[in-house]
C-alpha cells in the first residue's frame, strides 16, 4: 500500500529515504546517497546568486519514463559516478538550463554505480498529461519525482505512490497546503454546471500549486462579482473591467486545440503571476474568473475584530473571514513560507 510520509530536518532525511526506496521495491544505497545529496543541494539552490528550484526524475531509464509524455525531447550533458559529489555536480551542470518546460533527468546505469543525465522537455498544453502523472503511468517502471512543493519544503515522489515530504524549516509541522488549495479550487468553480469541469479542476489544481509555491505570499477570495458594492472593508481594488475568465479560456482551448485559444490561454495564466507579484488581495468568482486584484482590508475602528499573532497579511485574513456577508463565500491565506490556510466566510444573517 502507497505511503505519503511528512518528516522535518528533525528526522533522519536518509533513513525516511531508505524507507521510501524499499516500498518503491529499489532498494539502493547509491540511489540513496544522490537522492540524499539532490535534497539537500537543492534546498535554497543558487547560481550567481539567483535561486534555482528545477525538478528532477531519477529512473531507471528515461526514455520509458518519457513514453507517456507527448514532444518529449532530452539533451544528454554528462555522466558520473553515484559518489558524494554526483549532486552537486549534476545540478551545477543542469540546473541553470531548466525551467517551465524542461526539467533534469537523472538515469541509473547498471546497478547505479553511475549516473547518466541531462534535461528534457515535452509539451506542456493545459490538457496534456503533467509530470505528476506520468510518474505514476507505469508503476512497474521506477522513477521518482524530486521537487520543491511550498518555499519551505521538498517533497521526493515515486511511481507507485509513495512519497516522502520533507520539511525544511522545525516550525512547520504539518504540510495541508495541497487539500486547502484544492478546497478553495472547488469553491471557484461552484458555480460551473458543465461536464467539463472537472478536467478544469485539475487544470486549476496544477496552475494553482505552481504559481503558489512560487509567490511571495497572497490571499485569495472567492466573492460574487458584486462583492465590492456591498463589503465596505474590500472597497479599496483594482476591478478588471473584463474580467479574466480563466473557465472560459480553457474550454474554448479544450474544444478548439488550436495556437490562439492557447496563447489566450497562457496571456490569462501571465496575468495570475502578475496579480499574485502585487500587493493585496485577489478576488476569484465561482465561475472561474478573476474579478479584481490589489484589493486591501480596511478594518473598521469600532469593530471588535479578532485578536490575531502575526503580520499585515495575517490580520488581513483574519478580518475578511470574520466579515458575515453572502457576497464572500471563502479566503485562501498563503505566507511566504508556504503556510496555507482556507477559511469559509460566515453567512450574513437573513
Amino acid at each position: 500500500m502507497a505511503e505519503q510520509k511528512t518528516v522535518s530536518l528533525r528526522g533522519s532525511t536518509r533513513g525516511e529515504l531508505t524507507e521510501f526506496l524499499e516500498r518503491e521495491e529499489k532498494e539502493c544505497a547509491h540511489s540513496n546517497k544522490v537522492i540524499s545529496g539532490i535534497v539537500g543541494k537543492l534546498w535554497n539552490y543558487k547560481e550567481e546568486g539567483v535561486e534555482l528550484s528545477p525538478s528532477i526524475v531519477f529512473t531507471d531509464g528515461i526514455e520509458a519514463f518519457s513514453k507517456g509524455l507527448p514532444g518529449f525531447s532530452k539533451l544528454s550533458i554528462g555522466k558520473c559516478d553515484s559518489s558524494e559529489d554526483a549532486a552537486k555536480r549534476i545540478l551545477k551542470d543542469c540546473a541553470p538550463l531548466t525551467g517551465e518546460s524542461s526539467l533534469i533527468f537523472v538515469e541509473r546505469c547498471g546497478q547505479g554505480e553511475e549516473l547518466e543525465y541531462g534535461v528534457f522537455s515535452f509539451l506542456r498544453a493545459p490538457t496534456a498529461i503533467g509530470i505528476e502523472e506520468a510518474l505514476t503511468l507505469d508503476v512497474g517502471q521506477f522513477a521518482a519525482l524530486i521537487k520543491k512543493s511550498s518555499p519551505t519544503t521538498l517533497r521526493v515522489a515515486g511511481s507507485k505512490g509513495n512519497s516522502v515530504s520533507i520539511l525544511m524549516s522545525t516550525i512547520r509541522e504539518d504540510d495541508n497546503s495541497d487539500a486547502e488549495i484544492q478546497r478553495f479550487i472547488d469553491d471557484i468553480t461552484s458555480s460551473i454546471g458543465d461536464d467539463g469541469v472537472e478536467d478544469f479542476k485539475k487544470y486549476l489544481s496544477k496552475l494553482m500549486f505552481k504559481e503558489l509555491t512560487e509567490c511571495h505570499g497572497t490571499i485569495l477570495l472567492c466573492a460574487s462579482e458584486t462583492v465590492h458594492d456591498r463589503v465596505a472593508c474590500i472597497r479599496d481594488r483594482i476591478s478588471l473591467e473584463e474580467h479574466v475568465d480563466l473557465w472560459r479560456l480553457f474550454n474554448t482551448f479544450s474544444k478548439s486545440n488550436d495556437a490562439e485559444s492557447l496563447l489566450e490561454l497562457q496571456r490569462a495564466e501571465d496575468l495570475l503571476k502578475g496579480f499574485l507579484s502585487c500587493d493585496g488581495m485577489i478576488a476569484f468568482s465561482p465561475e472561474g474568473k478573476i474579478i479584481s486584484y490589489r484589493i486591501f482590508y480596511e478594518a473598521n475602528e469600532n469593530a471588535e475584530g479578532p485578536k490575531v499573532v502575526g503580520g499585515a497579511r495575517k490580520r488581513a485574513f483574519a478580518g475578511v473571514t470574520s466579515i458575515q456577508s453572502n457576497d464572500l463565500k471563502s479566503a485562501l491565506f498563503r505566507s511566504q513560507d508556504g503556510t496555507t490556510e482556507f477559511k469559509e466566510v460566515p453567512n450574513e444573517p437573513v
